[in-house]
């Protein structure tokens, strides 16, 4: 008997080895569920502002996603959306160096500097960020050969309507440049956004995006917070 007690004991001192994995599912594709016309406006503006936070978070971890996409976000039974295939971010201080990989990720979402293999950093995301908001509320990929955007070649971008807004354009414009330099950050297209109400097409619920955009907001403000905790 005392023998079995300190074989108990010498188990419990043992070093734990399980390993778990737990992953959620998350039953919704945006790309499909766009591609049905199942989507309000209101339900694209709250994605619009999901992924935002999301690609937020992962530049303030010193990452880069490189394959931001339609397919790339799914949605949980709730319809919040999230950024999946994380096979290609690179960890990094934002800049490129030359472990970097060059033209990685999905052509028709690729900035200039990565298709053309010259050097890029974290506003190859925007870029990506900015091909995701034309296809989520135009239902279509920008209409421009990989010639054209990499000499600079002017996109056709889309007219206002009952799909897309003015801001939402101008927003896709300027997160789209050639120039990277020129894109703006995703903290700055999420304080952009608040300033014009997230009104990225017409007959968004504002009340209701704006809910998710402070919940968001609340998080992002605690994990900062506790960063510097644990930095000190």
């Amino acid at each position: 008997f005392e023998d079995e007690n300190e074989e108990e004991k010498d188990q419990e001192k043992a070093p734990k080895t399980t390993v778990a994995l737990f992953f959620e599912f998350l039953p919704f594709s945006v790309k499909e569920v766009s591609e049905k016309g199942l989507m309000s406006n209101t339900l694209k503006a709250r994605i619009a502002v999901e992924v935002a936070f999301g690609m937020s978070h992962v530049h303030r971890r010193g990452m880069m996603h490189r394959d931001l996409k339609l397919e790339n976000i799914m949605m949980n039974s709730v319809f919040e959306s999230k950024i999946i295939d994380f096979g290609l971010v690179q960890g990094s201080d934002l800049s490129m160096s030359s472990s970097l990989t060059r033209c990685v990720g999905t052509l028709a979402y690729m900035s200039p500097e990565m298709a053309s293999e010259e050097e890029y950093d974290s506003k190859t995301d925007v870029y990506s960020y900015g091909v995701v908001l034309f296809a989520l509320f135009t239902g279509s990929l920008p209409k421009q050969s990989m010639r054209d955007r990499m000499t600079n070649a002017p996109m056709k971008y889309p007219a206002a309507s009952s799909k897309i807004s003015e801001f939402c354009i101008d927003l896709i414009k300027r997160c789209t440049s050639f120039e990277s330099s020129s894109r703006p950050t995703f903290d700055e297209i999420l304080e952009d956004m608040f300033r014009h109400s997230f009104c990225l097409a017409p007959e968004i619920d504002t009340k209701l995006v704006m809910r998710r955009y402070r919940e968001l907001n609340r998080f992002r403000v605690a994990h900062d917070e506790q960063s510097k905790a644990g930095n000190k």
